[in-house]
């Protein structure tokens, strides 16, 4: 009896010490495992960088130049013909998608730079990071595949051709206006001339039947 109660009290006691070791244990190796720093005000740790996160962020890398690349593709493929009110639909168009080209290359060059972090914090001949040198050379490779296509001064060029034959569609179209007024201006002097014409023409056959009458009554 007494042999088993002394079991049964050493027991626990074997536990609760386990647990004290275990979690001591657990908790100099999160310590020592564990090395943090701070990119724009987010916590990124050496200790929870899983091959999903990186893979994740691969895949939001080349997602993002694929919407650039479509964004760029629309804006060069812009027509500098058409109407007045066609060209300016164009440019408010090639505004809107500028404006997504460039939330997408901010969010990749983010990518880009906290993959770069993640590479920075992978330990010196550690081959189990290897998928951070992998993802952090292919999120690399994708930002420089995006910054060899994108030109801002083709796209410059492009407003500014389409502004150029906007001011000359509208410049023809105040000429046109100006002719036109000019030929009816020129149809009313004309108009206003024969009545004239005429007038002084009625007056004259007015005063010679007068003068007629008056030599007649003699």
């Amino acid at each position: 009896m007494k042999t088993s109660l002394r079991r049964i009290l050493i027991f626990p006691c074997l536990c609760s010490i386990s647990f004290y070791l275990g979690s001591e244990l657990v908790g100099k190796t999160e310590a020592s495992f564990s090395s943090t720093f701070h990119l724009d005000n987010v916590e990124i740790s050496a200790a929870y960088v899983f091959p999903a996160t990186i893979k994740s962020l691969d895949k939001d890398a080349v997602k993002l130049r694929d919407n650039a690349f479509q964004q760029y593709d629309k804006i060069i493929n812009t027509s500098s013909k058409g109407s007045i009110d066609e060209l300016t639909a164009s440019l408010e168009n090639i505004s809107l998608s500028e404006d997504e080209l460039n939330t997408n290359l901010e969010s990749l060059s983010s990518i880009k730079e906290v993959m770069l972090k993640y590479y920075n914090l992978m330990p010196e001949d550690e081959h189990s990071y290897d998928y951070v040198l992998q993802g952090n050379k292919q999120v690399q490779n994708t930002y420089k595949e995006v910054e060899s296509k994108i030109d801002f001064e083709k796209i410059a060029s492009i407003k500014l051709n389409i502004k150029e034959q906007i001011m000359v569609l509208e410049n023809q179209e105040a000429n046109t206006e100006n002719s036109k007024q000019n030929k009816e201006d020129l149809k009313n002097q004309k108009t206003t001339g024969t009545n004239t014409v005429d007038s002084k023409a009625k007056d004259e056959v007015t005063e010679n039947e007068k003068q007629t009458i008056k030599n007649s009554n003699k």
